[in-house]
């Protein structure tokens, strides 16, 4: 038990260390609160399923006869949770191949490009679903095979500090982001 605690606390720190460059004040910091495992089997099904929505916005657009590039992986990197209302919001890393990237990067022979996203929902605690509302409006992107360290550490100083100086937006590392205009829109 003892050696779960300090699993799920350097979890945390690691966490919070590379989000330790924040614009948010520290009295307002969000703290999630859940177990380990809990947190694994969430990373594990929202990986399928944001996987799962990419799949289908793709399909429909080819429906269109709009060429769309192929996303190969999904990759979340931080979640947080906001119990009270079970709202959550994630920080995703899709490995994409898209043809059009050999073009911009002649040595990037696969086509593999990196695109980073946050997207914000809800988790039904009873059934252990999650529905994703939304992604939110600023995106990251870069070509190369050794482009995801770049879009990550994009998509963070995004939305763990910049978010902080757009007009009424909070940092999603933020207790008042989960009463944010954000929210009021979906609703």
């Amino acid at each position: 038990m003892i050696k779960r605690i300090k699993i799920i606390s350097l979890i945390i720190a690691i966490s919070f260390s590379s989000c330790s460059k924040t614009s948010t004040p520290k009295e307002y910091l969000h703290q999630s609160r859940i177990s380990f495992d809990e947190y694994k089997k969430d990373v594990r099904i929202l990986e399928e399923l944001t996987l799962a929505r990419l799949d289908s916005i793709r399909d429909y657009r080819n429906e269109k006869g709009v060429y769309s590039a192929k996303s190969v992986k999904v990759i979340i990197d931080t979640i947080f949770y906001e119990s009270s209302s079970n709202k959550i919001v994630y920080l995703c890393i899709k490995k994409i191949k898209n043809k059009y990237a050999t073009i911009q990067d002649s040595e990037n022979k696969e086509g593999i490009e990196y695109d980073g996203e946050c997207y914000i929902g809800k988790k039904d605690i009873t059934n252990n679903t999650f529905i994703i509302l939304k992604n939110l409006k600023y995106s990251t992107s870069t070509p190369g095979i050794d482009g995801y360290h770049y879009a990550l550490k994009a998509l963070r100083l995004m939305y763990f500090r910049e978010m902080n100086y757009i007009d009424k937006k909070y940092n999603i590392n933020d207790t008042r982001f989960w009463d944010s205009i954000i929210w009021q829109e979906i609703d």
